[in-house]
């Protein structure tokens, strides 16, 4: 029974820690397309002062820090860009694949759901 205890402790150890790599994996895959989108535009982490403080967008960029759902609405359009855009490439960065092959399986996810606001191709 020890032994057993023991595993299982492990094996939630374990899944803690995966789980905190991954999550900066996700905050660095954020703040790297973060950074290319806003310098792609030209745009200075100061004009984005008016939403968020300098500081806070270099730690967003440096992977420290990830964006709350109302952050990151703020922040796209001062990006001229969606804020599934951002996410969709982070996922992409993180995952290793093409924006393509991801939002076609966000697609087919989306075609399977019995989700109210899926609207078919014939509306």
């Amino acid at each position: 029974m020890n032994s057993i205890l023991c595993s299982d402790i492990l094996f939630k150890t374990a899944s803690s820690f995966l789980l905190r790599i991954e999550q900066m994996e996700l905050k660095k895959a954020f703040g790297k397309v973060f950074r290319w989108f806003r310098k792609e535009r030209a745009i200075s982490q100061d004009d984005l002062s008016e939403v968020s403080g300098r500081t806070y967008i270099s730690s967003l960029e440096r992977g420290m820090y990830s964006p709350t759902i109302e952050k990151l609405d703020a922040l796209a359009p001062m990006l001229n860009i969606h804020p599934i855009t951002l996410l969709v490439c982070t996922y992409a960065e993180r995952e290793g694949v093409s924006t393509e092959l991801l939002l076609k399986r966000v697609q087919e996810e989306i075609n399977l759901s019995e989700a109210p606001w899926k609207i078919s191709n014939s509306q």
